[in-house]
C-alpha cells in the first residue's frame, strides 16, 4: 500500500512538471455578471515650450473603475460594461494649483468587446459625452495588456502591435498611435493574494495627428517608449495589478497668422490594482 502511494505521488509530481514544461495558455476569462473593480493612479509631468516660455505641469489622478462581464460574443470575446465610480485629479501649473472631482465622467457607461488575448474592439459610449470625455475614457478603460497566442512558461516572450485612432473633438481631428511591444514572463509570485505570472513589457510608439483650432491648422508628431510590469492570474484570467511608465517627445506645429512650433516632453507613471 505504501509503495502504491509513493508511485502515485511520483506520478503526480511528474505530471505537474510536464504540464508546467508545456506551458499555460494565458487568456482573459471575464465572467458574465461578475464585477471587477480597479484603482488607477496616474502621475504625469510635462514640459512645454511656447513663444520662448517654458511651461511645466504636474498631474495626479486617482480613479476607481468598474468592469462587468455582460455577454459572450460568438467569436469568443466578452462584451464588457465599464464605468468610473470615482475620479479625482490634481493639477499644478503656472497660475493653477487645484484638486477637483471629475463629476462629468462618474457613472458614465461604456461598452466594448475584449478578445481572449485582450484586444479591444467596438468601444462605444452608452451616454451622451461632451468634449474629450469619451476620448479620455477610451484611453483609460479601453486598453488591456495583450497576451500571446501560444502556451507560455517562465522565459516565454511574444510581440504585439496596435494602431489606435482616437477622434479629438477639441480640435476636430484624429490622433493615430502606432505601438509595438514585447512581453516576457520573468517569474511567478503572489500578488494581492493571487498566484500570478509576472510579465515584463517594453515598447515603442509613434503618434501623429492633425486638426484645427481657433483658425489655425495643427500638426502633431511624436515618439515615445514604455516599460512596465503586469501581474496576471491565469486561473481567473485577469490582471491583478500592473505598473507602467511612459516617456514621450512630441511637437505641435501650427499654421496661420501666428505659426508656431511647440515642443513637449511628457513622462507618466500609471499603476492599476484589483480591489477585493
Amino acid at each position: 500500500m505504501k509503495k502504491a502511494v509513493n508511485i502515485m505521488l511520483i506520478m503526480c509530481i511528474v505530471m505537474s512538471m510536464v504540464v508546467y514544461a508545456q506551458g499555460i495558455k494565458l487568456e482573459y476569462k471575464f465572467e458574465k455578471g461578475k464585477t471587477y473593480r480597479y484603482r488607477d493612479i496616474l502621475e504625469a509631468k510635462s514640459t512645454q515650450e511656447m513663444m520662448g516660455r517654458e511651461i511645466k505641469t504636474e498631474i495626479q489622478g486617482i480613479n476607481v473603475v468598474r468592469v462587468m462581464g455582460d455577454s459572450l460574443n460568438p467569436d469568443g470575446s466578452m462584451a464588457l460594461i465599464a464605468t468610473t465610480d470615482s475620479a479625482v485629479m490634481s493639477i499644478k501649473a503656472p497660475g493653477m494649483d487645484t484638486t477637483q472631482t471629475q463629476a462629468n465622467v462618474i457613472g458614465k457607461k461604456f461598452r466594448m468587446n475584449v478578445a481572449k488575448n485582450g484586444r479591444v474592439s467596438n468601444f462605444t459610449s452608452l451616454n451622451t459625452m461632451e468634449g474629450e470625455e469619451g476620448e479620455s475614457m477610451q484611453n483609460q478603460l479601453g486598453h488591456y495588456p495583450l497576451l500571446g497566442e501560444n502556451p507560455v512558461t517562465i522565459g516565454s516572450t511574444w510581440n504585439a502591435s496596435t494602431i489606435d485612432t482616437v477622434e479629438q473633438k477639441q480640435f476636430g481631428g484624429k490622433l493615430i498611435t502606432d505601438t509595438k511591444e514585447e512581453y516576457k514572463i520573468v517569474g511567478k509570485e503572489m500578488k494581492n493574494g493571487y498566484d500570478c505570472f509576472t510579465i515584463a513589457s517594453t515598447g515603442k510608439f509613434s503618434i501623429a495627428g492633425k486638426g484645427s483650432m481657433m483658425g489655425m491648422d495643427l500638426h502633431i508628431e511624436g515618439t515615445g517608449k514604455t516599460d512596465g510590469m503586469i501581474f496576471f492570474n491565469p486561473a481567473q484570467g485577469i490582471v491583478v495589478a500592473s505598473e507602467s511608465n511612459v516617456d514621450m517627445d512630441m511637437t505641435i506645429a501650427t499654421t496661420g497668422q501666428t505659426p508656431m512650433v511647440i515642443p513637449t516632453t511628457q513622462s507618466m507613471k500609471i499603476t492599476r490594482s484589483l480591489i477585493p
